[in-house]
């Protein structure tokens, strides 16, 4: 547990960052959620494989996937082979050359409905991934954990 008083504006807030809760601020949670209630701390998940660690059930059964070596869903094409349907899913687009969800702005075409949701980031300006450290914001949250390496006292943080 890492614990860190942040100075932002004319208030000081305690920032408490653990492991894959640091991360969920990555993932555009506000800093002022980061404080936890002891009752929080109880409903953590840990990976008996790895270090992960979250509070979302879903994010946690996830995870667990990326230790499964069973790979059931198999290319009909180059027969490579997937833990999830829905990679197989995505994979497929890659021989089709299927680009279904289009924006609606500029008429660029996506394989990926999230891949879209990104882009339509470019026009609308929104930037949702904000640093809980400096709060500067970016539109991907990729952007975003290469910044946090900039604030090297953070950069254990980042996975």
């Amino acid at each position: 547990m890492y614990d860190k008083f942040v100075n932002r504006g004319t208030t000081m807030k305690k920032m408490v960052l653990i492991n894959s809760l640091f991360i969920s601020v990555l993932f555009g949670v506000e800093s002022t959620d980061i404080l936890i209630a002891s009752k929080k701390i109880k409903n953590q998940h840990q990976c008996p494989v790895c270090p992960f660690l979250t509070f979302n059930n879903y994010l946690y059964r996830n995870h667990l996937l990326a230790h499964v070596t069973e790979e059931p869903f198999q290319c009909p094409v180059c027969q490579k082979c997937f833990t999830r349907k829905f990679n197989l899913r995505t994979h497929l687009f890659t021989h089709s050359g299927e680009k279904p969800y289009q924006c609606p702005q500029c008429s660029k075409c996506f394989n990926q409905k999230s891949n879209l949701r990104t882009h339509l980031r470019t026009h609308s300006g929104e930037k949702p991934f904000q640093c809980p450290v400096c709060y500067k914001a970016y539109n991907q949250k990729s952007n975003l954990q290469l910044h946090i390496m900039t604030h090297n006292e953070y950069s254990d943080y980042i996975q």
